[in-house]
């Protein structure tokens, strides 16, 4: 069976890329540029750009209206937004727990410019 949008769930390094580029946007803030992520990013430019292409394309990342940078999507905020209201639950252990790797329980929210739609 195939995944939609051309995911294959043997390809989770780029699922951690992505979510890299997501999480680097939100540290920078709106108007992070291309250049930005390829400074602080241990990825190639091809990678980031296809990256790039793809988020904007599921609407993950929007372009700013100058069309010099990139903000968070409409998706991206109802993630938040759904995250937020929520009930708090105790977090079922995660893989790398179960190994023996440390993994934190939450997530800290530092983008607080990120609003729900």
């Amino acid at each position: 069976m195939s995944e939609p949008d051309g995911f294959l769930a043997r390809q989770p390094a780029a699922v951690d890329n992505a979510f890299a580029v997501l999480e680097k946007v939100a540290e920078l803030g709106p108007g992070t540029t291309a250049r930005q992520l390829l400074a602080e990013l241990p990825m190639s430019k091809a990678t980031i750009y296809r990256i790039i292409k793809h988020l904007v394309a599921h609407e993950y990342l929007v372009r700013t209206p100058d069309l010099t940078g990139f903000i968070l999507g409409r998706r991206v905020r109802a993630l938040a937004a759904a995250a937020q209201s929520a009930p708090p639950e105790e977090p079922a252990p995660a893989r790398g727990s179960e190994a023996g790797q440390s993994v934190p329980s939450t997530l800290p929210v530092t983008a607080s410019w990120v609003t729900a739609p």
